[in-house]
């Protein structure tokens, strides 16, 4: 027998060293199977982003299908977020808000569906400023408040436009601080 050869029984250091990379990988392996992850190797970029202190690894990557699915599944298991119901508000003034609007109702669609409960005196639909579209909500303001309790009443939960519609008293307007700092300046 070679002098390789016997080395290679006796678990030594052969010419091929064939036996020692396998012990090597197998004991790799099952540090592995004992569920310790992998470090994951970060790109040029997310190294770069990481010495910043930008980089996130939850955020960084592509989903898996199994995420995907698990944000959708969110709202119809128990345990994750649901929607709130919209808190009711009484109505103390004529202005009202009306959600659950359809992305394709308008100004005019609305002012003729709440003029059958008296005077409508603006309709504003809230809209997204960026891509234009419908946010679903706006706000009505009728003459008098009778007539908005009228309103509520009458169209709470009816179908418009495919969409049972959502009607509440409007929360007061909050002041815009900055309108009255250019208000102060323009004064001066």
């Amino acid at each position: 027998m070679s002098e390789s050869n016997q080395n290679f029984r006796r678990g030594g250091q052969s010419n091929r060293g064939g036996n020692r990379n396998r012990q090597g990988n197998r004991n790799r392996n099952r540090r592995n199977s004992r569920g310790r992850q992998r470090p994951v190797k970060l790109t040029l970029w997310q190294k770069i982003l990481k010495a910043l202190g930008l980089y996130h690894p939850k955020n960084s990557g592509k989903k898996s299908f199994r995420d995907k699915n698990s944000q959708n599944s969110r709202s119809n298991s128990s345990g994750g977020q649901r929607r709130a119901k919209p808190e009711k508000i009484e109505v103390n003034s004529p202005r009202l808000y009306v959600g659950n609007l359809s992305y394709d109702s308008t100004n005019e669609d609305l002012e003729e569906l709440f003029s059958e409960a008296g005077t409508v005196h603006s309709v504003d639909i809230i809209f997204n400023r960026h891509s234009g579209r419908s946010k679903g909500y706006g706000f009505i303001e009728m003459s008098e408040i009778d007539e908005a309790k009228k309103v509520m009443e009458t169209f709470q939960d009816k179908l418009f436009m495919g969409r049972k519609l959502v009607i509440n008293g409007a929360k007061a307007k909050q002041k815009d601080y900055r309108d009255e700092a250019t208000e102060e300046a323009s004064e001066i």
